[in-house]
Parts: structure tokens; sequence; C-alpha cells
């Protein structure tokens, strides 16, 4: 989040040229000229602007005027970067866009979203806004410019950590759903690769499956604050993610019967693999059962995942209380065998 308001606040173009957005080609060009003339004997430009009491100081260079120029150069980037900085007060669309650089400046992007949401959602301000950033040379669907605004978010918000401490607002729906899709879901499938699925050491299984699951979870009650958790966006989602866990289990339950169960392991390493396997599915159904799935999204996953893992669990336990009931038998005919031969010693010993 530092690095969105630093890059694309602290050193927006329009920032440096200390212009407000809505201001004149005329103003931007003047101020840029008046940057080049300090420079030149060596001084620094300074422009009184709103949100300069928040952000780090700015020394101003030619060529940092010369390179904002440039970024403001193409319509579509003016209306990228001028999302990003404070409007003028005489635009009718300024209220909402201040509340919105505001907002991320505190760090606040749900109460950010909901500024951005009407502005972008009011077809009188939108039209407005994009008119008067691009001088009346280009026009833009809402929808496009809500991707520009999410896109452009998402390649500083940082991971699901930060961004699942804040509460989304339901003023927000329409650019909920848009951060939804093309920031949510993709950080849902990246961590659901994370998943271990092969390792010797079934303690990094263990703590990959649950840090893996933890995080995951967090990033689906958060998708559940964005849409809801009637959406068929989030069920989808959601029915994905209770079947990952369910196989991700399995593969970990699996992995500790078949390579550390068996009758060559001592009585306490099988009493411990037992143990584990318990903490395994109980971990999987709390976790599960945590998501609150409907009655209609449980018989999906029950068809065949939740089925498959409730197998490997029962088949696991049986096969170790197997393994536990011959070595426990096999511990009991040595110790005989010992009890029969010290037996045996102290009678011919006393003979």
């Amino acid at each position: 989040m530092e690095q969105l308001t630093q890059n694309l606040i602290g050193t927006n173009p329009y920032r440096i040229l200390g212009v407000y957005v809505g201001d004149s080609i005329a103003k931007e060009t003047s101020h840029r000229s008046r940057i080049s003339a300090f420079s030149k004997v060596g001084q620094t430009a300074a422009f009184a602007l709103r949100g300069d009491d928040r952000l780090p100081p700015l020394t101003r260079s030619e060529e940092m005027a010369q390179k904002a120029v440039q970024e403001l150069s193409l319509p579509i980037d003016r209306i990228k970067f001028s999302l990003f900085w404070y409007a003028d007060e005489k635009s009718s669309w300024a209220p909402a866009l201040n509340g919105a650089v505001d907002a991320l400046l505190f760090q606040n992007i749900t109460d950010a979203l909901s500024h951005y949401e009407y502005l972008i959602q009011d077809d009188s301000l939108r039209n407005d806004f994009v008119e008067t950033v691009t001088h009346g040379i280009f026009s833009i669907e809402k929808e496009n410019l809500a991707n520009i605004l999410i896109d452009t978010i998402s390649e500083y918000i940082g991971g699901i950590e930060f961004i699942s401490q804040g509460k989304p607002s339901n003023k927000a729906h329409y650019l909920n759903g848009i951060f939804f899709e093309r920031w949510v879901r993709a950080e849902l499938n990246k961590m659901t690769r994370e998943y271990i699925k092969e390792h010797n050491d079934f303690y990094v299984l263990i703590d990959n499956l649950k840090s893996t699951t933890e995080r995951i979870i967090s990033c689906l009650n958060f998708s559940a604050s964005l849409l809801g958790r009637t959406d068929h966006r989030y069920k989808e989602c959601a029915e994905h993610v209770v079947c990952l866990i369910y196989e991700q289990g399995r593969n970990v339950l699996l992995h500790i019967g078949r390579r550390w169960v068996n009758l060559k392991r001592a009585l306490i390493s099988v009493k411990l693999c037992r143990s584990l396997i318990r903490e395994v599915s109980l971990y999987v159904d709390n976790s599960i059962e945590g998501l609150a799935l409907d009655d209609e999204s449980r018989r999906k996953v029950a068809e065949t995942f939740a089925i498959d893992f409730a197998s490997v669990c029962l088949s696991q336990q049986y096969y170790i209380e197997r393994i536990l009931k011959t070595i426990k038998h096999e511990e009991l005919v040595k110790t005989a065998i010992w009890l029969a031969l010290i037996i045996l010693f102290f009678f011919l010993f006393n003979i």
C-alpha cells in the first residue's frame, strides 16, 4: 500500500507539475516552464497543494517535469493518473475524487472504492470527469474506466493479509464485483497452487496445509464480504476451494499413512502418526465447516471430495489400528519370550 501512495499519489505527474486534475493545459505548461527555470539556477520550484502534509516532499527537477508531461501525453494515461490525484474544487466530481484520494492516503481502500463507485456509476459525473481530464478529446465506457482503476490499484496493494483487514462497503457493489474478478479470484487461484503435494517431512506438509488453508479462507471470507455468500461467483469459488482443501487433506493423510506407518516403526511412532491423522482430519473438517456452505454447495462437494476424504480418514485410522494391534502383539510375544528365557536362566542357574 505504501508503494501505491508513493508511486501513484506521491509522484503523480499532476503533483509533479503542481496542478490539480481539471486545471488547464496552459497552467500545466506554465508550471513546467517554472520548474525548468528554477532548475537551471539550482533551485526547486514549489507549489502548495492539497495532500502535501501527508506526502513526502518533492524536489522537482527539469527531468521530472519532462517525464510528467510525457506521462500525461495520452488521454488514457491522463485518465489513469487523474484517478489518483486531487481535483480543483470547481468540478462537480471533485468531492468524490478527493474523498477517494484521501482514503487511499489513510490506507483505507474500501472507503476509497465507495468514493470511486459514486464517481464511476453516475453517468453525468463520469462523463464530465473524462471530458475534463482529456479536454474533450476522449470518451470511455463505465466498465473500461472501472477496469483501469482496479487494475492500477491491484499492482500496488500487496497481499490478501492487508486487503482483508478492511470491511468492504456495500456502497461499492459494482467495483467490489470487478475487484473480485480482476484481483481476488486471481489471488485465490495463486494460493491454491501453493499447496505442497510431496515432501519427505510430514510436518512440512501439515504446516503447509494449515498456513495455506488459513490464507485461502481469509481471502474467501473477504470475497464473501465483497459479493455476499449467495452470489454465484462466491459460491463457485467456495465450492472449488472446499474441494481443494479436501483433496490436500487427503494427500497429507495418505502421505502419513503410506510412508510412515508400517510394522518396522516403533509403537510410539505409529501412535504419533495416529494422533496427527486425527489432527489433520479435525482441522480440515473444522475449516470447511467455518465457511458455512449452503445445502446446495454441500451436496456438490459431498458427491466426490467430502465422501472420498471421509473414506480415506476411516481407512487410514483402520489401517493404523491394525498396525498397532500387530505391533502390540509382537511386543507381547517378545516380552513373553524374554520372560521365558529369564525364568529358564534362573532355573538353570539355581540348579
